[in-house]
């Protein structure tokens, strides 16, 4: 239903965001489910979406924490691809711009210390 609604919709961010986050959903069910390849598919999906977002967006904190998501997501299910990388230079440009929320704030620690691990 999230996915017509976009696609009749494809103007409005938040159908899109809707998908989005029902993708990592859906990603986080197949990981339980110990399906790797449909949670990756799901994740990478969620990614795309969530890139665009903030690329047509980019003074949106929330578009690019959802990229930070996405790329968590990857990181947690395939290290050394460098998704951890990717996300914890989101966090810093952010933190560095005063953009990241402060209950944010330890989100910077946490994807310095995973991108640290993942090399």
């Amino acid at each position: 239903i999230l996915e017509r609604l976009a696609r009749d919709n494809p103007g409005s961010a938040q159908a899109q965001r809707d998908v989005s986050v029902s993708l990592n959903k859906l990603g986080d069910v197949a990981v339980e489910a110990g399906d790797v390849n449909e949670a990756k598919a799901r994740f990478v999906a969620s990614l795309a979406i969530a890139e665009r977002l903030a690329r047509d967006n980019p003074g949106s904190a929330e578009a690019q924490r959802d990229v930070i998501v996405s790329y968590a997501k990857l990181g947690g299910l395939f290290p050394g691809q460098g998704y951890w990388a990717k996300a914890q230079a989101l966090v810093q440009r952010l933190m560095d711009e005063g953009r990241l929320a402060p209950a944010d704030a330890w989100m910077l620690e946490v994807t310095r210390a995973k991108a640290a691990a993942d090399r």
